[in-house]
């Protein structure tokens, strides 16, 4: 028996299957797949929304555009009525263990200038495998489950930032409370930029007052008010909600099976917009170390778990101890010289510090005390 006939017995898993029916499934099953890999297809990060670093649940009143991150890559923003924002657990699709879920609690109306929305953006120099602006360029697919107490009509809306160009398309459930996969065929159009800075936002409107209503922006062209006409009023019930998971992004005309990936590498995926060292719920629990330098002065050095996007904003949160030979209370800290791999903590206690010392910098039995890294679009 040849080696080439073996080896079609073995990749199919059915020793009755010829090696010619191996070269039919390699040949044109897989280019059905685009000109992409077969693994990291996906251009979406937490498409199965399963990394929450900030938490799983938000709620209360609205607030500004992109207000709430329900997961890691994927904000909501509103400013009519009142939401709670979960991760929520799905039992209802094989395959997906969450979603982010958005229920209404207060009904409103959107204001004129107002929209209610749940995006992700994505960095410029991911898109370039598309080819847009060039002759050969690709469209892009997009997928994902969506799952809703009402068949009103929702937009998926598709910004170029770079070039200042949209287009939307108008997508409803068929059936109530039901998992769905509703796929969008995105059309090449005008390049993107091949940077680290926001090449596409990906947004589902949910609801949107009448300056961008006048409307839809059906094809690509320049950014104007004509962007959702048609879409329902969410917040008009408080029976509303809508969910989102296995939402995937591809290249090339055709939504495969959703590319799922392990929680390491989605977390380390996130990690390069966002990080956060937390306490993990440990009372004590050590951040770092701390070089003193004089009586109330001292330096830390962070280094972030991966390279980010870009130099973040660093922020402190929680009651925070300089622990060596004393536990001297932390009374301000100021982040400079960040870089994309790390950022030093310049650290103040009232007194205690000694120069040549070193401390541990660790939370002030405060098991909720973070500090985080922000680096996203």
């Amino acid at each position: 028996m040849s080696r080439t006939r073996d080896l079609g017995k073995i990749i199919s898993g059915n020793f009755d299957v010829p090696a010619a029916s191996l070269d039919s499934v390699t040949r044109s099953n897989i280019s059905d797949l685009g000109t992409g890999a077969l693994s990291h297809r996906n251009l979406i990060i937490n498409g199965a929304m399963n990394v929450a670093q900030r938490g799983t649940s938000f709620s209360g009143t609205s607030g500004g555009a992109e207000s709430h991150f329900a997961v890691d890559r994927w904000r909501y923003g509103h400013k009519t009525g009142t939401v709670t924002i979960t991760q929520n657990g799905v039992s209802d699709l094989v395959g997906f263990q969450n979603s982010v879920k958005v229920q209404v609690t207060g009904t409103g109306s959107a204001a004129q200038g107002n929209q209610d929305l749940f995006e992700t953006k994505i960095e410029g120099q991911d898109l370039v495998s598309a080819g847009w602006g060039l002759s050969n360029a690709k469209d892009l697919t997009l997928s994902f489950y969506y799952k809703s107490n009402s068949t009103d009509n929702r937009v998926a809306w598709f910004y170029n930032p770079q070039r200042g160009r949209d287009f939307a398309v108008i997508f409803a459930a068929s059936a109530v409370n039901t998992w769905e996969r509703i796929t969008i065929n995105i059309p090449a159009d005008q390049a993107f930029d091949d940077s680290n800075g926001a090449g596409l936002y990906i947004r589902f409107v949910l609801s949107s007052g009448s300056q961008f209503t006048t409307g839809l922006a059906s094809t690509w062209g320049a950014i104007g008010n004509d962007r959702y006409a048609g879409v329902a009023n969410f917040h008009s019930s408080t029976s509303n909600y809508v969910e989102f998971t296995g939402v995937q992004l591809e290249v090339g005309d055709t939504a495969t099976p959703f590319e799922h990936r392990s929680y390491g590498e989605e977390l380390t995926k996130c990690q390069r917009y966002y990080s956060r060292l937390n306490s993990d719920g440990s009372v004590y629990a050590e951040f770092g170390l701390i070089a003193a330098y004089d009586s109330t002065q001292g330096i830390a050095y962070i280094q972030y778990p991966i390279t980010m996007r870009a130099s973040p904003t660093a922020t402190q949160v929680g009651s925070f101890i300089a622990s060596g030979n004393a536990n001297l209370p932390v009374t301000s800290f100021t982040f400079q010289n960040a870089t994309k791999n790390g950022i030093r903590d310049h650290i103040t206690v009232a007194s205690g510090f000694a120069a040549k010392q070193v401390f541990r910098l660790r939370n002030n039995n405060d098991n909720d005390a973070y500090i985080q890294f922000d680096a996203e679009l």
